[in-house]
């Protein structure tokens, strides 16, 4: 087996999602339209593994021009959400739709369970958001299972380094070490590998591999691995392909 370094080591401590806060501001939208007073809609049709299908519309301003995306930030709060995407793209008439309720599929999805929020606002030619936003929540199908096949292992110390070893994935994998305390405070294994998905830069391994984790202090740890596809997530994120290993070790 070839030996790696592997330089990034999780640590359990959740990060916060940072985000542009700014104050949305009522659009100019000429007299007698009244779209300042749109109620918008959204409701999530069916979700599989790595798409969904959603249905978004106007409840009660036909003409009213809005825009929907998708996010995984689930946590802060719809204005903040949606001043955080649109801080992002640059508004043209062609991305606003209007009328009755339409079907639309959502893609590049992250399987296994990821959360998502699916957030429709009324929004004007010039960018100005508007209206009361509607919002669905998306969580993907794709249940995590330990590999039959491929295994990690600790194998002990090499000039004072402790070395683990990885095989039998057969493509692409990403690894994370952490705490057995660390570890267990996460519900499931595939919520593990989903965090260290949302914190790691996108730089997996390949074949079967030697990989140095540094010096470590006493104790219990994890190594999880994980395989993973060439083809990123819409957010550019590896996508997982739900087959898993793990071992436990202990330092003295």
């Amino acid at each position: 087996m070839k030996t790696q370094s592997l330089t990034r080591v999780l640590l359990c401590t959740v990060i916060g999602l940072s985000v542009l806060s700014c104050t949305a501001r009522k659009p100019e939208t000429g007299s007698g339209h009244g779209w300042e007073e749109a109620v918008f809609s959204v409701q999530t049709l069916s979700v599989g593994q790595t798409d969904a299908m959603v249905q978004e519309a106007s409840s009660n301003f036909e003409g009213a021009p809005f825009y929907g995306f998708v996010t995984s930030n689930v946590k802060s709060p719809l204005k903040t959400a949606i001043n955080e995407k649109l801080a992002t793209i640059s508004v043209n008439r062609h991305m606003l739709r209007t009328g009755v309720p339409a079907a639309l599929q959502v893609t590049g999805l992250r399987r296994g369970g990821k959360q998502y929020r699916y957030i429709v606002t009324g929004l004007t030619p010039d960018g100005r958001p508007y209206g009361t936003p509607a919002v669905s929540e998306i969580v993907t199908k794709g249940s995590f299972a330990e590999s039959s096949v491929a295994k990690v292992e600790y194998l002990g110390v090499s000039s004072r380094n402790h070395v683990i070893g990885v095989e039998g994935f057969g493509g692409l994998y990403d690894l994370g070490l952490f705490s057995k305390e660390d570890a267990d405070s996460f519900g499931t294994d595939g919520e593990l590998i989903q965090y260290i998905i949302d914190h790691t830069a996108p730089d997996p391994f390949s074949g079967d591999n030697k990989l140095n984790v540094g010096q470590l202090g006493r104790g219990d740890y994890v190594v999880i691995a994980f395989g993973v596809e060439e083809e990123p997530d819409f957010e550019g994120f590896y996508n997982p392909t739900l087959t898993y290993a793990k071992c436990l070790f202990t330092v003295k």
